[in-house]
């Protein structure tokens, strides 16, 4: 993975943070293993980043609600919003 943030340029003014990530980063996220990028990294963030995989929007709510992150019904607000928007590419309860 690289990571850094760009202060911008006569070329390119807005400031922008870059995340890259490799084959073998996406390969371990899709074993489970998320990637974490601290609060006080080079990006500048400010706030702790998590990255992770999941097949489908509703799995990663539904990961994120059950582990506590996300409040109770957020998997079933993901599935309505999706619904609305026609952005459903696999069974809304995969």
């Amino acid at each position: 993975m690289i990571r850094f943030r760009f202060k911008g340029s006569d070329k390119h003014p807005e400031e922008i943070a870059f995340i890259g990530l490799s084959a073998e980063n996406l390969h371990r996220l899709q074993e489970g293993m998320p990637i974490r990028i601290k609060a006080d990294d080079q990006l500048g963030l400010g706030v702790e980043t998590v990255i992770y995989y999941g097949r489908t929007e509703v799995s990663m709510t539904r990961e994120l609600e059950e582990n506590g992150f996300m409040p109770p019904g957020s998997t079933e607000e993901t599935k309505r919003a999706l619904r609305e928007h026609d952005q459903f590419r696999y069974p809304p309860d995969a």
